[in-house]
């Protein structure tokens, strides 16, 4: 019969369940329910509850009938016929025979209950294993198991319920455990133990109503009449006057009599079960459709993928065993991805990639698509719930670093400064990356994204040496560097260690001359002394040394003239007797000439 399951078309799904489930109880329950009222009846001694009840009746008719209308059954089959009724009527009305036949109805409902319990177990074995077939066929399948997962959730306590059925279904599911699997087997009898209790009662009730509801019309009544009439042949006539009484008596104890009522009820019983397999059938088959529409609602994407590519297919088998990471990925990839991608990346191979990701990974996948996740997994490798973990990837995408960088980002170990830094340019993290690890930590930890951006640029300016000297200062002062203005004049300084001392120092008059001195020298910035001194005391100190110049300058140059006033005369008075002595030089000249 699974045979038939394996051609189901999913649009007729639920019919043909019914419809299988049908034809199944129509082969099951050919089995006679006369062996099942004969036992009981044996069982209660209802064959002596019978006499008794007749004799009962007869003795009261005996006593009460007239002894006209006692000759007159002998040779009237209409009294006798009459007669017989009052007699049934007077039996099965007493409360032995009643109370009797009530009892016999209730074991035989009750034994039939646990065949009933049974039947709906292999009815739903049935009926499981028919699903089964049909998602394996139309679907993968690993999807066998996940709808034995998915369904698992629905039963609070599968010991509960099973241990709870008769032996003969537990022993029916044991042997049948490894066909439709543990959980089939745990619905299988939750399904059958609500079906038969419900099923069972409404039997029980039906019979007893029934059985005396005929009885109470008569209709066995034309069965001990013919029974009486085929008595009435051999009346002998010197027991004429005790009428048809005894033959009456006789007759109602014989074995066809109580055979009948036997098999009334039986046919009761099982005209009741005709009525009720076809409430079973339809119940078991929307249990499962139901159960079958939550699950289709819940990989609804995963079954569409399996239907159409068969690259889908081969990946649940390849993952069957963890086939809710295959649907956390799907239902996952698809919020960014989209479907006509998700497809191509099914096909190429990239979805089956990302499968051998941890699924903790799939958090890239709430904001960027596929190959996104896929670009990061390459770029990573072992370290991508690093990424992941630190948040990483929400701000710098992977195809600004490379392998280095990422490993010198991770390696800082701090989410918080990692986060920061994701949110910079990755020339502007390879600078700060030139601080140390604790250092950068310790900054990052009282500096915001836009002054870890500002140091940056003042990072790029110097060498690593200075860099240390720079990063020492603003350890132990971190809110200087939102002065732009005095970073950027420590910055110009020759010597950032000169620089920065000359800042932390206490501004005095020594201090100050100190650092009108550096000034000079080159090692700090001017405007840094203007920073810190403010610019009246800057320009005071810048013009004492001028004037004190201008003054050495005004006195040299007044030594100078006193000395230059000093040597005029003596000039003068040399040239004069140079004059003269040329002149005495010429008159001698001449004199020796006159001569």
């Amino acid at each position: 019969m699974l045979s038939q399951c394996l051609k189901i078309e999913e649009s007729d799904l639920r019919e043909e369940l019914e419809h299988n489930l049908n034809d199944f109880f129509a082969n099951e329950t050919q089995s006679s329910l006369q062996g099942i009222v004969a036992q009981q009846w044996r069982i209660l001694a209802v064959d002596a509850t019978i006499d008794s009840a007749i004799d009962n009746a007869v003795a009261a008719k005996n006593k009460n009938t007239g002894l006209v209308n006692k000759f007159a059954s002998s040779w009237s089959s209409s009294k006798a016929s009459e007669l017989a009724e009052e007699v049934v009527e007077t039996a099965f009305n007493s409360s032995s025979l009643k109370g009797k036949l009530n009892q016999l109805s209730e074991n035989v409902t009750e034994e039939i209950s646990d065949k009933l319990e049974l039947l709906s177990a292999q009815s739903s074995y049935f009926a499981i294993n028919c699903l089964q077939t049909f998602i394996s066929s139309k679907y993968s399948q690993p999807f066998v198991a996940a709808f034995d997962k998915n369904i698992e959730r629905s039963v609070p306590d599968p010991a509960e319920v099973v241990s709870s059925l008769p032996a003969s279904v537990v022993s029916f599911f044991k042997l049948r455990k490894g066909s439709i699997g543990g959980i089939g087997v745990i619905v299988a009898a939750q399904i059958t133990k609500r079906i038969a209790a419900q099923i069972s009662k409404r039997v029980t009730q039906q019979v007893v109503e029934r059985i005396f509801a005929r009885l109470g019309t008569g209709a066995l009544g034309g069965a001990f009449g013919e029974i009486i009439g085929l008595a009435m042949i051999g009346i002998d006539v010197a027991k004429s006057f005790e009428g048809a009484l005894p033959q009456i008596q006789q007759s109602l104890k014989e074995s066809d009599i109580k055979r009948e009522l036997q098999n009334e009820i039986a046919s009761v019983v099982e005209e009741e079960l005709r009525n009720e397999s076809v409430q079973i059938e339809r119940e078991i088959s929307n249990d499962l459709f139901s159960k079958w529409l939550e699950f289709q609602k819940e990989y609804i994407e995963m079954l569409s993928f399996a239907k159409n590519l068969p690259e889908f297919k081969r990946i649940l088998e390849r993952y069957k065993n963890d086939l809710d990471k295959v649907s956390s990925l799907v239902a996952r990839s698809l919020v960014n991805t989209g479907r006509a991608s998700l497809e191509l990346a099914i096909q190429d191979g990239s979805f089956e990639r990302a499968l051998s990701l941890p699924e903790s990974t799939y958090k890239i996948l709430e904001i960027y698509s596929l190959p996104v996740l896929i670009e990061w997994a390459n770029l990573a490798g072992n370290q991508l719930e690093d990424v992941v973990e630190t948040e990483l990837y929400k701000s710098l995408p992977p195809k600004k670093l490379d392998h280095e960088l990422l490993v010198d980002i991770l390696s800082l170990q701090d989410p918080s400064t990692i986060s920061k830094l994701s949110l910079l340019e990755t020339d502007t993290i390879r600078s700060l990356l030139l601080i140390s690890k604790r250092n950068l930590v310790s900054l990052s930890n009282n500096l915001s994204v836009d002054d870890l951006e500002r140091l940056s640029g003042y990072l790029q300016k110097l060498e690593q040496p200075q860099v240390n000297q720079l990063v020492g200062f603003l350890l132990g002062d971190p809110e200087m560097l939102r002065n732009s203005n005095v970073m950027a004049h420590i910055i110009q300084s020759r010597d950032i260690n000169a620089a920065v001392q000359f800042w932390n120092q206490a501004a005095n008059p020594l201090s100050l001359l100190n650092g009108v001195l550096t000034v000079l020298t080159g090692a700090i910035s001017w405007h840094l002394f203007a920073d810190k001194s403010g610019l009246p005391i800057f320009l005071l100190f810048l013009l004492v040394p001028i004037l004190l110049l201008l003054s050495i300058i005004r006195w040299l140059y007044l030594e100078i003239s006193k000395v230059s006033q000093k040597q005029e005369p003596q000039k003068s008075q040399t040239i004069e007797e140079i004059g003269e002595s040329h002149a005495d030089d010429k008159s001698g000249s001449t004199t020796q000439s006159a001569d």
